[in-house]
């Protein structure tokens, strides 16, 4: 093996999921699991009770991912919504 030649590794590295990928991850999963259309009835009024408590919910690219949107690219915010209003964990909890 030449000077420069790094071992190969046989193990992935491991790639930080962004929110984005992880809610599209968890809404596939919770649509094979409980169907697309129950999936579906699940997430309205969820997204319905973060339009009331957040209402600044529009500039969430979260929220716009929950309810199938394209937000604005001015002024998106990429992080999830805190505690009960996590999109992350509404979807953990379904699956």
């Amino acid at each position: 093996m030449g000077e420069n030649q790094k071992p190969q590794d046989s193990t992935l590295e491991t790639v930080k999921e962004t929110t984005e990928q992880k809610i599209r991850r968890l809404m596939a999963l919770a649509g094979k699991k409980l169907g697309n259309i129950q999936s579906y009835n699940l997430m309205m009024p969820f997204a319905e009770k973060i339009k009331i408590n957040h209402p600044d919910y529009i500039k969430y690219r979260c929220y716009h991912i929950l309810i199938g949107s394209t937000p604005s690219e001015k002024e998106i915010i990429e992080e999830d919504f805190d505690g009960e209003d996590s999109i992350i964990a509404f979807f953990e909890g379904l699956i």
